[in-house]
C-alpha cells in the first residue's frame, strides 16, 4: 500500500492491473483503506476457499460410490509422486483420468458438483 502511494504521484505510472488496485479504485472516498482493502481480501479468500472445500468434499463423496474409479486415479496420482516426489502444478494439467473423472461426475451431479 505504501509503495503505490508512493507511486501515484507520478505522472507516468500506471497502476497494476490486480485485485488490490480494484479494492483501492473502488474505495478512493473510505478513510482507513488499509482495513477496508485487508478485509474485502480476507473475505475474498474466504469465499474461495469455502467453495473449493465443498466441490472437494463432493468429489470425495462421489468416489465413494463410484470406488471402481479410485484405483486408476490413485494409480495416476502414485506415478506423479514417484515421478517428482510432490504434486507439481505445473503438472495437474496431464491427469487425464482425474479431469475425466471430474467432468463425468460434474455432468451425473451438476448442482453439487458444478463446472
Amino acid at each position: 500500500m505504501e509503495d503505490r502511494k508512493a507511486k501515484i504521484k507520478d505522472s507516468d505510472w500506471v497502476p497494476p492491473d490486480d485485485m488490490m488496485q480494484w479494492l483501492l479504485n473502488r474505495i478512493d472516498r473510505q478513510k482507513d483503506k488499509l482495513e477496508y482493502c485487508t478485509a474485502a481480501q480476507v473475505l475474498r479468500i474466504l469465499g474461495i476457499i469455502n467453495a473449493s472445500m465443498q466441490k472437494l468434499i463432493a468429489i470425495l463423496h462421489t468416489l465413494t460410490v463410484t470406488s471402481k474409479y479410485v484405483e486408476p486415479l490413485r494409480e495416476e496420482v502414485r506415478n506423479t509422486l514417484n515421478s517428482y516426489g510432490f504434486i507439481p502444478v505445473s503438472v495437474m494439467k496431464e491427469f487425464g483420468k482425474m479431469d475425466s473423472h471430474f467432468k463425468e461426475m460434474g455432468m451425473h451431479f451438476p448442482i453439487i458438483i458444478g463446472t
